[in-house]
This record gives C-alpha cells, sequence and structure tokens, in this order.
C-alpha cells in the first residue's frame, strides 16, 4: 500500500466471569492483568474477574454466537444481531505508528480485507459499534501496556 507498513487487526472472543467480549488490537498482542483489570473495572466486576479469563473459551462459537464464518472473529458484528456478547475491548496501539504512517488491514470476509490508515481504525470502530450493535454492549478501550505502566507510576 504505498510503502506504508500493514499492521493487522486481530480479534478474539474472550469471557470474563461468565461475561463475552470480543478482544481486538492491531499485529502481535496478549492480554496483560493489568488490561484485564482495568476492563472488569468497567465491567463493574470485582478485580479477581480478572485472573478468571478464557481466550476463546468452549462456552462461544463465534459461528453461532456471533453469525461469522468458521475460522474467523471481527468487532464487526452483523448489525442490531442478538448475542450474549457484553463488550468489544479495543486495544490501542502507540501513537507512533500512526506518525509512521502505518495501514492496518481489517477481515471482511474469509477472502476479503479492508485496508485503511491506522489514524482511521479508533473512529471505524466506534461509529461502526454505535451503529451496529446492541444497545448495552460497551465499547472499552485499553490503553498499550507500557502507557498503563506509565501512569501506574506517575
Amino acid at each position: 500500500m504505498y510503502g506504508r507498513t500493514l499492521e493487522v487487526e486481530k480479534t478474539v472472543s474472550v469471557e470474563v466471569a461468565g461475561r463475552k467480549l470480543l478482544w481486538t488490537g492491531i499485529g502481535d498482542y496478549e492480554h496483560t492483568l493489568d488490561q484485564r483489570r482495568e476492563v472488569a473495572n468497567e465491567l463493574g466486576l470485582p478485580r479477581r474477574a480478572a485472573k478468571q479469563c478464557s481466550i476463546n473459551p468452549a462456552t462461544c462459537r463465534p459461528e453461532e454466537e456471533f453469525a461469522m464464518l468458521p475460522g474467523m472473529v471481527s468487532p464487526f458484528l452483523p448489525p442490531l444481531r442478538p448475542t450474549r456478547l457484553v463488550s468489544v475491548v479495543q486495544m490501542l496501539w502507540p501513537t507512533a505508528w500512526e506518525e509512521q504512517g502505518k495501514a492496518v488491514g481489517v477481515s471482511l470476509s474469509l477472502f476479503e480485507s479492508l485496508i485503511l490508515p491506522l489514524s482511521c481504525l479508533r473512529a471505524v470502530v466506534l461509529q461502526y459499534a454505535a451503529q451496529a450493535y446492541a444497545p448495552g454492549i460497551h465499547c472499552i478501550e485499553v490503553s498499550p501496556q507500557d502507557q498503563l505502566s506509565q501512569a501506574q507510576a506517575a
């Protein structure tokens, strides 16, 4: 894409204290305990709930739960589809990535992706969520681990 570095959006289903989430981020990332605690706090759950986290839980089959094709998980769910989902967690990326002009590939299907400037992704996800998700589904933004560490040290 015109010399831009391309990152890929990756989304997984997560269960925290019996609540279904979609956790999405850019490139290779891991959920840290501090980030899971931040999400638990946003959902009104006790801190200990962050330790009871399951990625791709057996209780959630994306094909059935989110009407996704087998092998695909995305924050772009079919509009207003009933689901047990309570939140979509967007893991933010370092601001330097936007300044570097990185682009991101977003899966639209198993065979199609949308490539857009990384600087647009946050607005696209938030606007889509506001229009397409059923009422009551929260969007939570989580800072990268390095920003969380700096905030806790201050």
